[in-house]
């Protein structure tokens, strides 16, 4: 008990901590072609970057991210893409579609300097996806084919888009924190407009094998009148 004691007491104890996660910077922005910035970029950062559209058949994540969902019809259209920081970054700045209405840029860090999007569709996936026609946004009430699973301490990255309509505020649903949100117009065809807005929350996963994300089914807060909405849910994982 004493040698116990002592070997204890002569060598340093490495305590293994949980993964912890920060939203280290964003920037929202509206219109056509619109810009958006983040600063304090490091190696490993996952770098999120969402665009929406009232209406649009492609819309083209920016140079050198990769698409996490799409959809490219009215209801409204948006595209979700993102990248892993390879490098000390410092300042990453990101130019939205021509065709989009409303756009946001996010840096996530993981505690472990490392992070890897879980796959959305096949093997070993989690993934969830909601719509209406009429109501407020809610979050998706389960992964896809309500089986998938999320890695315990990975983070939940959950959004919504809203058709026609320009949203000045914005509330997380419950289980969620607000990353930000934005509500914007274009000029549209034969002298129309253009609108659609969007709206970004985040959540880590406190434990594995739950099949929904946090927040599920609960509804986001804007001052939109209603009209029809989509939301996505997905995971990045700490490693």
């Amino acid at each position: 008990m004493g040698i116990h004691q002592a070997l204890i007491a002569g060598y340093p104890l490495t305590v293994s901590s949980n993964p912890t996660w920060s939203l280290v910077d964003s920037d929202f922005a509206t219109g056509a072609s619109s810009s958006t910035s983040v600063s304090n970029v490091q190696t490993g950062d996952f770098i999120f970057f969402t665009q929406s559209t009232d209406f649009e058949l492609s819309i083209s994540p920016p140079t050198g991210f990769t698409q996490i969902f799409e959809e490219t019809d009215d209801n409204p259209s948006f595209n979700e893409s993102f990248r892993v920081a390879t490098t000390n970054e410092g300042t990453v700045n990101v130019t939205a579609d021509s065709e989009s209405e409303a756009s946001g840029l996010m840096v996530f860090r993981c505690s472990t300097s490392a992070t890897t999007l879980q796959p959305t569709t096949g093997t070993g996936s989690a993934s969830g996806r909601a719509e209406a026609g009429s109501g407020s946004p809610s979050v998706p009430s389960s992964n896809t084919d309500n089986n998938g699973t999320a890695e315990a301490f990975s983070l939940c990255v959950s959004s919504a888009y809203i058709d026609d309509d320009i949203i000045t505020s914005c509330t997380a649903p419950t289980g969620l924190t607000l990353a930000g949100f934005a509500g914007g117009a274009r000029a549209g065809f034969f002298g129309s407009t253009l609108n659609s807005s969007l709206m970004v929350g985040y959540a880590v996963v406190a434990s594995a094998g739950t099949t929904s994300p946090p927040g599920a089914g609960n509804s986001w807060t804007t001052n939109s009148n209603g009209d029809s909405w989509r939301s996505t849910a997905w995971y990045i994982r700490p490693s």
